[in-house]
């Protein structure tokens, strides 16, 4: 999986719900995509800014990561 964080979730969660099938609930699959979708925001973010350095100075980089992250979650 490349969601370190829903990996984790998953792994926390997965005798902690009521089906025996070894099935998640709705609300444990949303969590656990939610953090996949944190996650994946996050690291496009820390490349753009990264990106970004390179032809920005200053803290206009980190601005505009924060921008696209935020459309990002939208």
């Amino acid at each position: 999986m490349k969601s370190k964080r829903a990996e984790k979730y998953i792994e926390e969660h997965r005798d902690k719900h009521p089906y025996p099938s070894g099935d998640f609930s709705a609300g444990a699959a949303f969590e656990a995509v939610e953090l996949a979708e944190e996650e994946m925001a996050e690291t496009a973010c820390r490349l753009f800014e990264q990106f970004m350095s390179g032809v920005f100075q200053g803290d206009t980089p980190k601005k505009i990561a924060q921008e696209f992250k935020q459309k990002l979650m939208e």
